[in-house]
């Protein structure tokens, strides 16, 4: 073995393995790794940050790294080059930038989709051309001169600014003045006024064969695209990017209606998935994305496919507001729901498996302090996921099951599913229950004869649709349900900061995630702490609203920076918080922790 020095050593080695980038990946791969304490592999900052200013990773760059990074990994093992522990370090990075890539796939179309109709707005209404005239602008002069709402603007530059598109300098705002940006802003194409629409619909009777001839001419004008002139350099989406991301969304979910999503593999002929055999237009644009390669499912298709369909469906529930932007933007008032009925589908895929984690949490509870329960209840219903997986464990027998929501659509999708016998037959649903009004599932379950003391409630991602959020008015909502005797099992998205969201780039899908509920009024809360706000978290309001907040069964996804952050806290992308009423935490030898009110 070569005496030179393992960066040297790697470098000769990946002269093997030509790729574009493979001086800067050299760097990327030889910087320090580790192991978490849960045992994940991470990399260094300065490797992570080196990676995103010099490493495209979307779409087709993505699928060339992804097969660079599996010759590379290949190598390593027959290679002479390099002892034991050297090998290890450079896995360890393969494996943190192969997860980077995979969650880029699945976390940048939503903000893409959300991009293109941010853009095309602003085309509209003049800034986007007062951003290339100017060195700065003023957000909080910006709205007067253009005549536009001082909120939503505000929320509109931050999501240009966390997507790399913007600086920023307190409240004054300039273009980022890269190639990628300024191709961006000067040849934005607004979306046509037939286009502002769910194309879900039409994209499948295209692709069943049974499309009207207007419905196959609007789907031939949505698939229409300027090929990509020039390759991107950074993580940034350039131009092209944006435009086939946007796209990519509805084709995703008009796929999964179709259960193409759910039976292609990798490496198959996607043709034969299909009912009837695709447009050319979509093979153009799955083979853009780096989907499709000749027709087969890549690794980075099969991901796409199996994890994206939550996150799109979630985000491309908002058409209603993308249709109103401009007016909302102007500040003319505007009636826009999200399209709920898709929504619950959309959720319960993204949901399932924290799902899984708390139902697992809520068994080892009970075989920790002999606990038992008689009545299981999920609001913020969906279509009753985390029921059916209790269902599946527990039975019905010894459990009395609720399923709560203030929408109908929410109500009637499960009552479907326990119809077709997907939920237990026991299981009495509760219409218009608002989650801020706790009095409304509590009357309903003691109406029905049976006792709220020690029951247990699950919700998913529930709590932040409370409109007009105060931290009084989180705070009183679980002391409600806490006076009630009900242990919460709930599920909350992290609220992410500009610069979390920039310096992690397509880690997390939260820029977009945060903007739609921001357009709807919702409320994101950080997982720990107090943000600049002055929103008090999660843990905190259930701990002053009389809940003892579980460390040992509470349980979080993935942090949103693949490195340890210095001297700061990193963020999971979402936390299930398991919480117990104090009075049966002190019954069962639990005391309150500094851990519970942060």
């Amino acid at each position: 073995m070569s005496e030179s020095s393992v960066e040297s050593r790697v470098f000769d080695f990946l002269q093997l393995y030509p790729h574009p980038k493979s001086r800067v990946l050299g760097e990327v791969l030889t910087a320090r790794t580790g192991l978490s304490s849960s045992g994940y592999p991470f990399i260094s900052q300065s490797s992570f940050r080196l990676f995103l200013e010099k490493v495209p990773h979307l779409f087709q760059a993505a699928h060339i790294l992804l097969g660079w990074l599996s010759a590379v990994e290949g190598g390593l093992s027959e290679s002479s080059l390099f002892n034991e522990k050297e090998i290890v370090s450079v896995k360890r990075a393969i494996f943190v930038i192969r997860n980077v890539v995979f969650s880029a796939a699945v976390c940048a179309p939503p903000d893409h989709w959300i991009l293109k109709h941010i853009l095309s707005v602003h085309a509209r209404t003049g800034t986007l051309k007062l951003f290339q005239e100017n060195s700065f602008l003023n957000r909080d002069k910006l709205p007067a001169e253009l005549q536009l709402d001082p909120r939503h603007l505000s929320w509109d530059l931050s999501f240009l600014y966390s997507r790399g598109y913007l600086r920023c300098r307190g409240s004054r705002y300039a273009m980022s003045r890269d190639t990628q940006t300024m191709q961006l802003f000067s040849r934005v194409e607004p979306v046509a006024d037939d286009l502002l629409r769910d194309m879900i619909d039409p994209v499948v009777s295209v692709l069943t064969g049974n499309a009207t001839p207007a419905e196959g001419e609007l789907v031939n004008r949505f698939y229409e695209y300027p090929p990509e002139e020039n390759p991107p350099e950074r993580w940034h989406a350039s131009r092209h990017q944006v435009e086939i991301g946007y796209r990519l969304v509805p084709t995703v979910l008009a796929l999964h209606v179709l259960k193409v999503t759910g039976t292609a593999k990798e490496a198959t002929n996607i043709i034969e998935h299909f009912p009837v055999t695709p447009p050319p237009e979509v093979l153009r644009l799955l083979t853009d994305c780096g989907v499709i390669e000749e027709n087969r499912l890549t690794i980075l298709g099969a991901r796409v496919f199996e994890r994206a369909p939550g996150p799109f469906g979630i985000i491309h529930a908002y058409v209603p507001y993308m249709r109103e932007l401009e007016n909302k933007l102007r500040g003319i008032p505007a009636k826009t729901h999200v399209q709920r009925a898709k929504n619950i589908a959309a959720s319960q895929d993204a949901n399932r498996k924290t799902f899984q984690q708390g139902n697992q949490k809520l068994d080892q509870f009970c075989r920790d302090h002999k606990f038992s329960y008689r009545v299981f209840i999920e609001h913020a219903l969906g279509q009753g996921e985390a029921t059916r997986q209790r269902w599946k464990t527990s039975g019905e027998e010894a459990i009395q099951y609720f399923g709560a929501d203030l929408e109908d659509a929410a109500i009637d999708a499960a009552a479907g599913l326990q119809n077709a016998g997907s939920l237990p037959k026991n299981m009495i649903f509760v219409r218009r229950a608002d989650i801020a009004n706790p009095d409304a599932v509590i009357s309903a379950v003691r109406a029905n004869g049976c006792d709220t003391e020690d029951s247990v409630m699950f919700v998913g991602n529930g709590f932040h649709e409370i409109r007009g959020q105060t931290n009084e008015k989180i705070i009183e909502t679980f002391r409600s349900y806490c006076d009630a005797g009900m242990l919460l099992i709930f599920t909350e998205e992290s609220a992410l900061s500009d610069l979390d969201l920039l310096n992690t780039g397509w880690n997390t899908y939260h820029a977009g995630f945060r903007y739609v509920h921001e357009l709807s009024g919702q409320g994101l809360r950080p997982a720990a702490g107090v943000d600049r706000f002055g929103r008090f978290s999660w843990k905190i309001c259930a701990a002053l609203g009389g809940y003892s907040v579980l460390p040992g069964y509470s349980s979080h996804t993935r942090t949103i920076y693949p490195y340890p952050k210095k001297g700061g806290y990193n963020p999971p992308i979402s936390m299930t918080y398991f919480c117990v009423p104090s009075r049966l935490a002190r019954k069962l030898g639990f005391y309150p922790s500094f851990w519970s009110k942060t």
